[in-house]
Formats: C-alpha cells, sequence, structure tokens
C-alpha cells in the first residue's frame, strides 16, 4: 500500500490527522405541529446553507508583564512563562524558573540580564535568583510575619532603590476601598529580609519618553530606550476579542517599532500576533476530497479542519487536486487547514525516503526540508513571505530503542525547526506519542512550536475527546494552545451522504486559516477566523 503520510503501528497502516469541529446542537422537537414546522425551517437553514454553529477560536496568550534592561535586553512574562532577550526580541529564550507557571501571584526584576529575581507567591512564599541570565536558578523562602502568609496576595513588585537594595511589596486581595499589603527591603541581593514601612516614590528610570495615545505601560531602561504594550479590542458579528502588541523605541519615542513576541511553551520567534488557534475537531484524508465532498461535509458534518498533504519526498498520495485555487474554495466554505509536510524518514525506519544518521547532515536535511514545505505553502496560498502559516512536518513511528536514530531524528527535527522560524512560519510536527519519541523534542535548542499526536484510542468520531492524557506526552509540554491529537485510525465516515476514508481528529493548536477568498455563492458560510495580534 503506498505511504500516504500514514503512521505504521503492528499490522496496521493509517492515514495522519487532521483536524477538528465543534458539535451542533439541535433543539429537541415539541408535540405541536406548529414547532415542529418551525424546527424544521431552522433546520433547513443550519444546514441548507448558512450552517451557524461554532466557530474557529482564536486564544491569545496574555502579555502580563514586560521590561527593557539596557538598550537591546529585556523580558517578558507571556502566559505564565519568562522569556529573556538580548537583540531588541530578535529571538528569545523561555528561561521560566520552577514554580512560576503556577503562581498566584509573582514579581519580576532584572538589574542587568545576567541577575535577576522573581519573587513567587504558591502556597508560600519564595525568591528565584539567577545570576547567570536565568540558565540557572536557586530559590529561598521568603521570611512572612504574622498572618501574611495565609492571606491572597492580589499583586507583588520588586524595585531596587538607589542604592541597590531590593525592595518587595506584597499586597492583600482587597476590595477597591483598601489597600493593604506589606514592605520588606533586602540590602544583600535577597539573603536576608526585613520588614519596612513604605518607601517616598522612586524616581522614574531614564529620561522622558515621548509615547503616542495608542501605547500604555511605558517601562524604561534610560538612554532613550523604552517598551510599551497596545491593547485593542473589537467585536465581528458577537465575537469579541482583545489584541496585545509590543513595542519598543530607542530614541526617547520619537519612533516605536512592534516587537516579535516568544509564544508560550518555549517556543520562540514572535508569531504570536498571527497564529490561528482551532477548539474543535477536524481530519484528515490521503489524497485531497473533492470540492463536493468537502461541501457536503462542511454542512452536514462536525469537522472544522482538513489536513493536506502538500509535498515532500515520502508523500504517497498525488494530492492532484491540491492547487491554490481549491484551497481558496475550501477556505470559502469554512474550512480551516493542516498542512502537512512527509519529506524523508528516519534512517532506521522502513521507509525508503531517509535522512541521513550523521547528526550534522541530518539537521542540514530538516533545514533544507523546512525551506520546500514553506515555499509549496506560499504558492499554495497558505501563508505569505510576511504572513506565518503552520506546517507539520510528519515524522513517522521507527525503532526508537535505536539511540543513534532517536538522535538524527532529534537533529533532523530541530533543524526543521530552526528553518521554519527563520522563515517566520510555524513549526510543527507529526508523530506516533510513544513510537517517534516526540516528547525529546522538548529538549531541543528549537522545539516545535506545535504538536500533532498520533494516540488512537476510537474506531470513529467522538465529540467528547480531548487533546489531553496521551502517554509519553505528558500534559506539561505543548500544553497552551499547541496539540492537535489523532485519535483514530482510518476509517469510513458518512455525513450529508458522502463517505470518506479519514482519520478523526481534536485540535487545540494552530491552523492554517491564512487562505480566504469569499465565494460569490452565497449558500456558503463564510467563518470569521479570528488571528491573534489582529
Amino acid at each position: 500500500m503506498p505511504f500516504c503520510g500514514r503512521v505504521v503501528t503492528g499490522r496496521r497502516l493509517l492515514p495522519v490527522a487532521t483536524r477538528f469541529m465543534f458539535s451542533t446542537i439541535i433543539m429537541p422537537m415539541t408535540k405541536t405541529t406548529i414547532v415542529l414546522l418551525f424546527l424544521m425551517s431552522v433546520w433547513k437553514g443550519m444546514f441548507g446553507g448558512a450552517h451557524q454553529i461554532a466557530q474557529p477560536k482564536s486564544e491569545e496568550v496574555e502579555l502580563q508583564d514586560y521590561a527593557p534592561v539596557g538598550n537591546t535586553g529585556g523580558w517578558v512574562l507571556l502566559g505564565q512563562r519568562l522569556y529573556v532577550t538580548d537583540n531588541s526580541g530578535a529571538s528569545w529564550q523561555d528561561i521560566t524558573p520552577d514554580g512560576l507557571a503556577e503562581a498566584r501571584a509573582h514579581a519580576i526584576l532584572f538589574a542587568d540580564m545576567r541577575r535577576g529575581w522573581v519573587a513567587i507567591a504558591k502556597e508560600d512564599y519564595t525568591l528565584a535568583q539567577t545570576e547567570d541570565g536565568g540558565k540557572t536558578w536557586r530559590s529561598a523562602a521568603l521570611p512572612v510575619s504574622g498572618d501574611d502568609a495565609s492571606f491572597a496576595p492580589a499583586s507583588m513588585q520588586l524595585s531596587q532603590t538607589p542604592d541597590g537594595a531590593l525592595l518587595l511589596y506584597i499586597r492583600r486581595a482587597t476590595s477597591g476601598a483598601f489597600r493593604m499589603g506589606v514592605w520588606w527591603l533586602s540590602a544583600d541581593g535577597g539573603a536576608n529580609w526585613t520588614r519596612a514601612s513604605e518607601p517616598p516614590p522612586l524616581s522614574p528610570a531614564g529620561d522622558a519618553i515621548t509615547t503616542p495615545k495608542n501605547l500604555q505601560k511605558i517601562k524604561s531602561a534610560g538612554r532613550g530606550t523604552a517598551w510599551a504594550k497596545q491593547v485593542d479590542g473589537a467585536c465581528v458579528d458577537g465575537s469579541c476579542k482583545t489584541t496585545t502588541m509590543l513595542f519598543a523605541t530607542h530614541d526617547g519615542g520619537t519612533t516605536w517599532q512592534k516587537m516579535q513576541l516568544p509564544v508560550a511553551g518555549g517556543l520562540a520567534d514572535g508569531l504570536l500576533a498571527e497564529q490561528t488557534i482551532l477548539i474543535g475537531q477536524g481530519f484528515d484524508v490521503c489524497d485531497a476530497p473533492s470540492l463536493n465532498d468537502l461541501q457536503t461535509w462542511r454542512n452536514n458534518g462536525p469537522y472544522r479542519a482538513v489536513n493536506f498533504y502538500i509535498g515532500g519526498a515520502a508523500r504517497g498520495c498525488a494530492n492532484t487536486l491540491l492547487n491554490a485555487a481549491y484551497l481558496s474554495r475550501a477556505a470559502a466554505m469554512g474550512w480551516v487547514f493542516i498542512p502537512t509536510w512527509v519529506g524523508p524518514q528516519t534512517p532506521c525506519s522502513v521507509f525508503s525516503k531517509k535522512f541521513s544518521s550523521d547528526v550534522n547532515v541530518a539537521n542540514a536535511q530538516g533545514k533544507a526540508e523546512a525551506e520546500q514545505a514553506a515555499s509549496r505553502a506560499i504558492s499554495l496560498g497558505l501563508g505569505s513571505a510576511t504572513t506565518p502559516t503552520v506546517i507539520y512536518y510528519d515524522l513517522e513511528a521507527y525503532p526508537v530503542s535505536d539511540a543513534n536514530c532517536r538522535a538524527a531524528a532529534r537533529a533532523f527535527m530541530d533543524g526543521w525547526t530552526q528553518r521554519m522560524r527563520e522563515l517566520k512560519h510555524i513549526p510543527g510536527v507529526y508523530g506516533a506519542a510513544c513510537g517517534s519519541a516526540v516528547a525529546e523534542f522538548v529538549g531541543l535548542a528549537h522545539i516545535p512550536q506545535s504538536v500533532w499526536l498520533a494516540y488512537w484510542t476510537r474506531s470513529a468520531y467522538d465529540p467528547a475527546i480531548t487533546v489531553w492524557d496521551v502517554p509519553c506526552a505528558g500534559n506539561d509540554v505543548w500544553s497552551n494552545h499547541q496539540r492537535l491529537r489523532q485519535y483514530t485510525n482510518s476509517h469510513d465516515e458518512t455525513w450529508g451522504g458522502a463517505t470518506l476514508e479519514i482519520d478523526s481528529n481534536v485540535l487545540d493548536g494552530p491552523v492554517s486559516g491564512s487562505v480566504f477568498t469569499p465565494m460569490p455563492n452565497k449558500n456558503l458560510f463564510l467563518p470569521i477566523l479570528l488571528r491573534q495580534g489582529r
């Protein structure tokens, strides 16, 4: 049987996944003829054209805090993850200390790009300190006297006095009628603390910064360098969202430039403003279905995303229908996409197309595959040179007991991810949860931004399935809208009279929504894809 981007386990050859959609809610009918007729008209309206069910949802990771450090350095707290940059946001490193992700309150301060402190309030209060830019942290308990340990903190603040002492303020959670908290002072960099009274206001750092009206919460590093954020809100057809972007100035506010932001989970490169997250279900097929079948499934089925194997040396199905016009029409129906690249496989696999067992060569091959995949995606209208699209690399199961093979797989995926990021696209990986050793990619220098896990526990569509609790890929990795899950193997499903051989998938992660060319047919439902940062 030709390879179709399918996973081999035991004796089964199964197609890989695409995804999602939201289940349709049908109101129960009453016994009266009038109400029955009314409900029939509603049914016709839902499935005869304007299919108004729950839409793809875009989730923006919260930009909780930030500060510049010096001229080109700084940090951001994004979705409870701490990132630092030393090149004005061109690249970021995740340096989140233990406990910060679960903190009820926090405070962050960096004296320079090597020395920093993070105060963390969970069940108790701790201070994490680094002397090497976040590569390592040491943690110590913060002393809290009286009943201060028991109250829920509303917020925490860390600052430095002019002589270099640390000031920590822990504010109680109270109504707006009160402001209650406790001050602590450390003269030795956080080793020892004493209770303090509220200090006089500190003079603002650096020089005055000119801030446009649309920017807020200015943070200055002095010498004309400052960061500020922009928050916009908009409602479209009843769906409301806010968008946050970060800007920097190095000339006192005369000019401001939009900064790239990291994506939560240690996955850097400023793609927050462009990715589309779909929470729902989708399907994958080896070969692109006809547009008629796609329209039928869109009108009558539970799926809202479809995967396409856009290319690669190991792709098994020709996908002759797949071109920019086809995708444009599919997008106009309301579909979003899971672009998948089926390139060479591991050197110890059963496939004829393989990458090298030499880790340096494999890394270079991964980069080359990223270039080919990005070029092909752009030719199909999936993203552009300036608008990112996600692309999932199909890495099939292989003998993971082979340590050399695993090392080659890691090197290859590191190269794929690095080059995809450099091209400003979103690197994803598909693989068997255990059989592709996917979890090992969390330790790479360049971590895939999204993971598509093959783990089959159902025989057909299941509206209750989730992306969580997958063996070999704990819930603590790729946990922030970064997961897709293929939960069935190859099977036939029929919706609206059209039958396709598919794998079923559940999604809570990036899809491609870049193609959108509305069709003139008024019966086609045009979805609203809310992109982050738009």
